[in-house]
C-alpha cells in the first residue's frame, strides 16, 4: 500500500497555533489590552513582570504577520487535494494558493511576466520556478503551450497558431478544457492586477 503525504510548510510554529484555534473578535484585543493598562497602574513593581509577560504573550498571539502566514497556509492546505492538477481559479485568494501546476501556467502571462521582471510583483515567493527568463508570450515556452491552437484576434482577424516542438521530458499536450481553464484564470489575475492587488503573492499584498 502506497501513501501520499502533503506538507504545508510555515515560516514560524505560532502559525500552526492560529490556524487550530478560532478567530478573535478584534473588540477581545481592544478589551484585553485596556484589562493590561488599568491593571499595571495599581499593582506593586513586584507584580508588574508577570503582566509584562502576560502582555508580551498576548501580542505575539494578535501579531499581524502570524494572522496572513496563517491565513495563507490554511489556503494552501486546500490545494493540496489537487497538488498537480489544472483547475480554474476564481477568487483572489484561490489563485494566490496556486498549486505548482497552476502557478507555472498563470506565471506564462506576459503582464505577470513583466511585473516580475521589473520585480513589482511577488512571484509566489520564490515557490515558482521561472525556466525561460526575459520572454514573453509566444516566446516563452508555457504560454506557447496554454495558447497552441487557440483561436485569438489578431488586429482584425482571428486566427489560431499552432506551434510544433518537442515537450519538456514529463509534459503533455493539454486538453482544451484545460487551457481554457488556465486562461480564465489568467484573466482574472489582470483584473485583480488592475485593482492593485497581487494574485502572486501567497501571503497578500500589492503589486509595486
Amino acid at each position: 500500500m502506497t501513501y501520499q503525504v502533503s506538507v504545508v510548510e510555515v515560516s514560524h510554529p505560532d502559525v500552526f497555533d492560529y490556524m487550530f484555534y478560532p478567530e478573535q473578535h478584534p473588540s477581545t484585543l481592544t478589551y484585553i489590552q485596556n484589562q493590561f493598562t488599568n491593571i499595571s497602574s495599581t499593582i506593586m513593581e513586584s507584580g508588574k513582570k508577570l503582566i509584562e509577560d502576560s502582555k508580551r504573550m498576548m501580542e505575539k498571539f494578535y501579531d499581524s504577520n502570524i494572522e496572513r502566514a496563517a491565513r495563507a497556509a490554511i489556503r494552501m492546505a486546500k490545494n493540496l487535494i489537487h497538488p498537480n492538477q489544472v483547475q480554474r481559479l476564481e477568487t483572489l485568494e484561490t489563485i494566490q494558493a496556486a498549486s505548482p501546476v497552476m502557478q507555472r501556467y498563470i506565471m506564462s502571462e506576459p503582464v505577470l511576466r513583466e511585473l516580475l521582471d521589473q520585480q513589482l510583483c511577488s512571484g509566489y515567493a520564490g515557490s515558482y520556478m521561472d525556466t525561460d527568463p526575459g520572454t514573453l508570450a509566444k516566446w516563452h515556452y508555457d504560454w506557447r503551450r496554454v495558447n497552441n491552437g487557440i483561436v485569438q484576434l489578431d488586429g482584425e482577424q482571428w486566427v489560431a497558431t499552432t506551434y510544433f516542438e518537442d515537450l519538456k521530458d514529463g509534459d503533455r499536450e493539454l486538453t482544451g478544457d484545460e487551457k481554457f481553464d488556465i486562461l480564465a484564470t489568467q484573466d482574472f489575475a489582470k483584473l485583480c492586477v488592475g485593482r492593485g492587488d497581487d494574485p502572486t503573492n501567497p501571503f497578500g499584498g500589492k503589486v509595486g
